[in-house]
């Protein structure tokens, strides 16, 4: 059979098996005793909506076939499905079909008890168009769990076991949230315009990507109370799911921290508009990435990956920055260049490149005052790149990078005082308008590049050496070489106006021009023997 049923009371035991597959509203009506719905059509499409009724008994639905049920209007707020005390929608002996879709659009419930759901279709709670208010514990575990405009003063359970994207919008968490994220594949949440006034718990055992707030909308914000944190929930976050804090407002000042896994991403900000961050921030994740925020207290990121990791830029730190590279690479700026307002520290206790900044035209840039320092793990192996950057203090700066490490400036521009100590050092079209001193076993290159202060060079080992050139020296240059042979002028002339002094105390080769390109010597500058000499074996 199948029909309307409206304004009935129903004293005894309603058992209804609905054959057809059209659908139905049944509206205004009582029921005094238990209610067993049973969809038994083998059509696929139908459903039923259950409006401005009480049930004060159980309510039971069964579909064989995918169906839908609704209870209460998503439209009229007065329009409720009424539950009596201790009463509630459960799911019937014939169980539901795969897929079968449940709205408690505005749904009343008569006592503080728990609410549990577990069903392998999609639950949809609330509506766009009022709000509803809840103070029962709610467990929810489905393929696609959607919340609109609810207020939830106990705890909330919520499991999505299958993919689809969905935005949760417009609730109140008054008590904790509890998410979890169990499908295997990859589907994307949206945590938007919402309040949190409890610690909000997140587990991840699939793929998903969780974003809180909007990342279109800049007052479309997930709002986190004083002292209220997210955290990695009971069933931990073992996935290659990513979190996104793209438009979230803290309210305190206490540390954030937070840490998934090696295979997760975390994001903060986005591309669209900035978010403010106004607490201090320790991240320690395989992946990171910081898109146009700003921090106004100190954050510490730690990379724990060997996949590469790209920051990509447009953020802001009003604070300290300090970057602890453990595995991998990861490079800031990708796209859009940083503003650095307070000291920057690098670790780097792997073999993985650091990056500040990656293309030529994306200029990132350091405030007067405020330095580079090599941080508290160290950077002993690994490589560190300023690409596009421009440090504007003029008092001394000095990085050593001890062990094999490496430090490359490209497209760079200094205007501090410079002391480089590293195994290797590879300088492109680049500017120094302090005095420059560099100390390194391998002198990769040193190219295109202005040294309007006078330049210090020391080579320490026997490796060889060939440099681009095409160099422009304003003022005294001084050259030593302990080890090997160093062509200084491969591929491109120099010119010097200053004077350059040359030293030599091994028996390699100090080779000023390679043939085809010049060495210029401008306003009666010359070239001197420097203050450690040349040995016996050493040439010029």
């Amino acid at each position: 059979m199948g029909g309307n049923i409206n304004s009935a009371t129903f004293n005894k035991k309603l058992l209804y098996t609905q054959t057809s597959g059209n659908s139905y509203v049944w509206t205004g009506n009582i029921y005094n005793d238990t209610v067993d719905y049973q969809y038994t059509s083998a059509v696929s499409n139908g459903s039923i909506s259950f409006l401005n009724s009480v049930a004060n008994g159980q309510f039971y639905i069964s579909a064989t076939n995918r169906y839908g049920f609704a209870f209460g209007s998503s439209s009229i707020s007065t329009n409720k499905f009424t539950l009596g005390a201790n009463k509630r929608v459960i799911i019937g002996t014939s169980g539901l079909a795969s897929g079968t879709y449940l709205y408690f659009n505005n749904i009343a419930l008569g006592d503080t008890a728990a609410f549990t759901l577990n069903t392998s279709g999609p639950i949809g709670l609330g509506s766009a168009s009022f709000s509803n208010s809840f103070t029962n514990v709610f467990t929810l575990t489905s393929t696609n769990p959607t919340i609109t405009n609810t207020t939830f003063n106990k705890k909330l359970t919520v499991t999505k076991t299958a993919g689809g994207d969905v935005n949760w919008t417009g609730n109140t968490f008054n008590d904790t949230l509890d998410y979890r994220f169990t499908f295997s594949g990859g589907a994307t949440v949206g945590f938007l315009n919402s309040t949190a006034n409890a610690n909000v718990y997140l587990s991840n055992t699939g793929t998903g990507y969780l974003a809180f707030g909007s990342s279109t909308t800049s007052t479309n914000k997930f709002t986190l109370a004083a002292n209220k944190r997210i955290f990695v929930g009971p069933a931990g976050w073992t996935s290659t799911g990513t979190l996104a804090l793209q438009n979230i407002q803290f309210n305190d000042s206490a540390n954030f921290a937070i840490s998934l896994s090696n295979t997760a991403a975390i994001i903060l900000g986005n591309y669209t508009f900035n978010t403010t961050y106004n607490l201090p921030i320790s991240i320690t994740n395989g992946q990171i990435s910081l898109t146009k925020g700003i921090f106004n207290k100190k954050v510490i990121l730690t990379k724990t990956a060997t996949a590469a990791s790209l920051s990509y830029g447009g953020n802001t730190f009003n604070d300290t920055l300090d970057i602890r590279l453990q595995t991998g690479d990861f490079t800031t700026s990708n796209s859009l260049p940083d503003a650095y307002n307070g000291h920057i520290y690098f670790s780097n206790s792997s073999t993985g490149t650091l990056n500040i900044g990656r293309w030529l035209g994306v200029s990132s840039s350091q405030a007067i005052s405020k330095k580079i320092y090599i941080g508290s793990a160290g950077f002993a192996t690994g490589n560190l790149t300023f690409n596009g950057f421009t440090q504007l203090d003029t008092t001394l700066q000095s990085l050593t990078i001890t062990g094999t490490g490496s430090l490359v400036i490209n497209y760079s521009t200094w205007h501090s005082k410079l002391t480089i100590d590293a195994h290797l050092v590879s300088i492109t079209q680049s500017v120094f308008n302090r005095k420059t001193a560099v100390t390194a076993n391998s002198i990769y290159n040193i190219s295109t590049s202005t040294f309007n202060k006078p330049f210090k060079l020391i080579k320490n080992s026997t490796t060889n050496n060939d440099w681009s050139a095409g160099n422009t020296f304003n003022d005294t240059t001084e050259f030593i070489i302990h080890g090997g042979t160093i062509l200084f002028n491969r591929w491109g002339s120099s010119t010097h106006n200053g004077d350059l002094y040359v030293s030599n105390t091994g028996t390699g080769t100090l080779a000023l021009g390679s043939g085809t390109y010049s060495v210029t010597f401008e306003n009666n500058k010359r070239i001197f023997i420097g203050s450690e000499g040349f040995s016996t074996g050493g040439y010029l």
